[in-house]
């Protein structure tokens, strides 16, 4: 869902913590490129 908003991956870490129930999930920093109005409309 995030990538189709514009999102990336930036890192992932597997198996990086476990929940309640001892299950591993990984880890997943996502960055969003933001660029200001001038930048947007190609003056900047």
């Amino acid at each position: 869902m995030f990538a189709m908003l514009g999102f990336s991956n930036l890192l992932r870490l597997e198996n990086y913590v476990k929940d309640m129930q001892a299950i591993s999930h990984d880890y997943v920093l996502m960055g969003l490129d933001l660029k200001t109005d001038e930048e947007y409309a190609g003056m900047g």
